[in-house]
């Protein structure tokens, strides 16, 4: 095993300003509560960051994961393979711990590697593709103080996302890393049985795929926004209670971004991480253990070269991956504990 162990947790320059109190929530989030509950840590203040600088610090390089379960997995594989916690909510605000909750974050931050990595959840395009509910319905209300809550994409990105990621982040990220796939085509085959369509995938990639996109630059104004292609299934098909999934289905939506991008830019903007490809090549490497046991997830081994590769897009440096390593059964998932190293969500 090649991974280098940290040292121990990043000691801050100055200590974080306290927020007193516990805020009981009587009312759904809005962009003001969002940024009353934001501390400005001290390596964000323009007057520290040039006295920093001064002093020859490098900031670190910080980089965010928006999409769904696959990106938090590669958060998490990826802070165990450093022996960070990806889960230390201690070191939050209330409110922020609340909606980094809400949104299934995961985050660690490396001193020695210089590096800062989350993950942030968010539920899709929608059914219409206007990033608004209804949503596959396993996108479920959230406890908040007593209060039901699941905020639509469009509210994620308003008020949320961006407050949020800077927290944990220690600053606003440098690249967004955006997938919006596997959420999209649930929701097209469970919202009113409408099955999988060329016509609606031509929507996705026409419509729904570049607003999405836009709304993302727009909530991290001042970052580099990048799409990522969905793995392929182990096999041909994915069968769940309520519906199935093919191969070909999200080869459609890999397809579509394919077609539409051009020196290697998505809609001549957007940088592309190409997964898909990654577990293909995997896969004909005939390497083990690449799918968790519900044939859909990757495993740690892609897992932690997709991070890489994001952290190679953001010009910073990636830890080496031992590929020959055990690697599946050396970390467990925070939300697979129970269940044992190969549970499916």
């Amino acid at each position: 095993m090649t991974f280098r162990r940290g040292s121990g947790r990043p000691r801050l320059l100055l200590s974080l300003l306290f927020l007193g109190g516990v805020c009981a929530l009587k009312k759904r989030f809005t962009s003001q509560d969002v940024a009353d509950s934001t501390a400005q840590l001290p390596a964000t203040r323009p007057e520290f960051a040039t006295v920093l600088q001064g002093h020859g610090y490098k900031s670190a390089t910080r980089v965010l994961l928006l999409g769904c379960s696959i990106d938090r997995n590669a958060v998490e594989y990826f802070c165990q393979s450093l022996s960070r916690n990806a889960i230390d909510r201690g070191e939050l605000t209330p409110r922020i711990r609340n909606m980094s909750e809400i949104l299934e974050a995961r985050w660690c931050r490396d001193p020695e590697l210089n590096i800062n990595v989350a993950s942030l959840f968010h539920p899709g395009v929608g059914y219409n593709g206007d990033l608004q509910a209804p949503f596959f319905f396993r996108w479920t209300p959230h406890g908040l103080n007593d209060v039901r809550y699941s905020p639509s994409t469009a509210e994620i990105l308003d008020s949320i996302a961006y407050p949020t990621a800077k927290y944990l982040l220690h600053g606003p990220p440098h690249l967004v890393v955006v997938d919006s796939s596997l959420w999209d085509l649930s929701a097209w085959h469970t919202v009113g049985a409408q099955d999988h369509s060329p016509q609606r995938v031509r929507r996705w990639c026409d419509h729904d795929l570049p607003s999405l996109l836009r709304n993302v630059s727009a909530a991290f104004p001042n970052s580099s926004v990048a799409f990522r292609t969905a793995p392929p299934f182990s096999g041909q098909r994915q069968d769940w209670p309520w519906f199935s999934l093919t191969a070909q289905d999200v080869r459609d939506l890999y397809d579509c971004v394919q077609n539409r991008t051009e020196n290697g830019k998505l809609y001549g903007k957007y940088s592309v991480i190409d997964y898909r490809n990654l577990v293909i090549s995997l896969k004909k490497r005939k390497m083990r253990e690449i799918f968790m046991h519900d044939g859909m997830h990757p495993h740690a081994l892609p897992s932690l070269l997709y991070v890489n590769e994001v952290l190679k897009m953001a010009n910073a440096t990636p830890p080496k991956v031992d590929e020959d390593a055990d690697l599946a059964h050396l970390f467990a998932l925070e939300s697979r504990k129970e269940q044992g190293p190969h549970a499916s969500n």
